[in-house]
């Protein structure tokens, strides 16, 4: 943390917060004006520990994911109460807060929407990856794209999943108690998306 420069707090989760935060650089004497921001989430590791058994349901290669609607993570590190995950910042609002507004978007707009969030999906599923989906985990990108943000996508295999292992928004969880498998949970976490916007 001694690295990083807390600028102030931009939200509030079941299982941490998000900073808006500036990286330091040792050698500038004086803060410059301008540094690059970045969204650093916080997250106490007691409400993670069904995952601490399972390394690979963790990091699911985090650093080395690269897609266009999927929020960069630069730096991660643990420490015994708490996991950190510095990622792009994105200074628009979530998709929840544009839905909320609009109360539902038009056809063109929705398929939009779907389209790009069916693109990531599909590229973490290649990977065997998965992410919490759900509005407030989907920003929406300067340019007009959806953004996923969630830090805690997970690599799982999919052919020994349990529906048992849930996590989530509580928002969502009816697909992930009526599923039997992983391709089952996927389509429907898609589809819980798609009909709300």
């Amino acid at each position: 943390m001694d690295d990083f420069l807390v600028l102030k707090a931009i939200g509030r989760g079941e299982y941490g917060e998000v900073f808006l935060v500036e990286k330091k650089d040792p050698h500038q004497r004086e803060r410059p004006r301008k540094r690059p921001r970045y969204a650093l989430k916080v997250l106490n590791r007691i409400h993670y520990y069904r995952y601490e058994t399972n390394p690979d349901a963790e990091r699911c290669a985090l650093l080395d994911l690269e897609h266009p609607f999927l929020a960069k993570l630069y730096w991660f590190w643990s420490t015994r109460r708490h996991r950190r995950y510095v990622r792009e910042f994105l200074p628009t609002a979530h998709l929840f807060h544009y839905l909320a507004r609009e109360n539902r978007f038009n056809e063109e707009t929705g398929r939009f929407y779907a389209a790009e969030i069916v693109s990531v999906v599909t590229y973490l599923h290649s990977l065997k990856c998965l992410a919490d989906l759900k509005p407030e985990n989907l920003f929406l990108s300067p340019a007009g794209h959806v953004v996923i943000t969630d830090s805690g996508i997970g690599k799982y295999d999919l052919q020994k999943y349990e529906g048992d292992d849930y996590r989530g928004g509580r928002e969502y969880l009816v697909c992930y108690l009526i599923c039997r498998s992983m391709k089952e949970m996927i389509i429907e976490g898609v589809g819980s998306i798609w009909y709300a916007i």
